[in-house]
């Protein structure tokens, strides 16, 4: 077996953090794409459902709502909506840094790019990755996956999915992790929230 050399002598170690980075951002993005999925799996369902009738409507002919129409289902699908979306806009964000830090227009903002960067990139793997495993598994009970998993192959697969993506995530291991990552930043003390 032949080795190639890829890039220059002696830098091997600083390609392989640039190129885990990218790879951590894909972390949370597959994380988010999977918690956006169940949050329109969720919607589409509290649109179609129909159950009960609005609160002070107390004649029992008058024919059921969707689920949606419901207060309390609206404040559980806005709560994951606000999840998934904060952690899209995080993503993206760390996407367009990573392409600001080779084509910025000067030096000095392709080294901000970088700064920032390297403070995001770890919460950018983390966070969504569970935040967005704890939307999917705490889904808003009326517009469960579960509810409809056993009819949807698709929904079943999205539940295993993203078990399976944040088992790490699960068993603490982000604390590991970010520990690591902001060790390099002198001055910056990390405090455990629990």
């Amino acid at each position: 077996c032949m080795g190639e050399l890829v890039g220059k002598p002696h830098q091997g170690l600083s390609y392989m953090f640039h190129m885990m980075n990218e790879a951590r951002i894909g972390v949370g993005r597959a994380a988010t794409a999977m918690g956006y999925e169940a949050y329109l799996y969720a919607l589409d369902y509290a649109r179609t459902r129909r159950q009960g009738r609005l609160s002070g409507e107390k004649d029992p002919t008058t024919p059921q709502v969707p689920i949606i129409q419901h207060p309390d289902v609206r404040r559980m699908l806005l709560a994951q909506k606000s999840i998934v979306e904060a952690a899209l806009h995080l993503v993206m964000h760390c996407a367009r840094l990573v392409d600001d830090q080779e084509t910025a227009a000067d030096e000095a903002e392709r080294a901000r790019a970088t700064l920032l960067l390297e403070v995001l990139t770890p919460i950018a793997k983390s966070w969504p990755s569970e935040a967005c495993q704890e939307s999917i598994s705490t889904t808003p009970r009326p517009c469960s996956i579960g509810s409809t998993a056993s009819r949807d192959p698709a929904r079943r697969n999205l539940i295993q999915d993203a078990w399976l993506a944040a088992l790490a995530i699960e068993h603490g291991c982000e604390w590991i992790s970010t520990d690591a990552d902001y060790a390099r930043f002198h001055g910056l003390r990390w405090r455990r929230p629990f």
